[in-house]
């Protein structure tokens, strides 16, 4: 389901209120007014099932599911992920920092594995978006990481 929104909560941020209550911390992003949130992983005890239902009856839309790279081990929980929360986008969190920032051959490297998982999104009718974090804008051997990236990954990628 593609959605237009203009904003979107991170869950991530509040992370410990989701922990503590989930009901209650969504309860209050739509209080807030928001519309719409990217999901983060859910804390332990809390299904994305169950979470799909409390997104659901505060009416917030998902514009993006966080998780983990989509690679053959995991794609069929990260496809029933994306069909609970009725939202095809994925998006690989990753954190921790990958070793592979450590060099531009890691940095290919790592395009080409982003590459690759962008195939097993699409061919299981997902889109596949990288996160991004300080060090994709630190120099590695005076050269960026995010501005490789971005001429290294797919268009699709996002």
């Amino acid at each position: 389901m593609e959605h237009d929104h203009a904003i979107a909560l991170q869950l991530w941020t509040i992370r410990d209120a989701m922990a503590s209550d989930a009901d209650e911390a969504l309860r209050r992003v739509k209080a807030a007014g928001f519309r719409a949130v990217e999901v983060a992983p859910p804390p332990p005890g809390l299904t994305p099932g169950r979470l799909a239902e409390c997104l659901s009856r505060y009416e917030l839309a998902v514009v993006s599911i966080h998780g983990d790279l989509p690679i053959p081990t995991n794609i069929d929980r990260l496809t029933r992920d994306a069909r609970a929360f009725r939202c095809p986008k994925v998006v690989w969190h990753g954190w921790p920092r990958d070793p592979r920032f450590d060099s531009l051959a890691g940095v290919h490297a790592l395009a080409s594995a982003c590459n690759q998982a962008g195939v097993i999104a699409r061919d299981h009718g997902l889109r596949f978006g990288l996160h991004n974090h300080w060090w994709e804008f630190e120099p590695v051997e005076g050269e960026l990481p995010a501005r490789l990236l971005h001429g290294l990954l797919h268009p699709d990628i996002s």
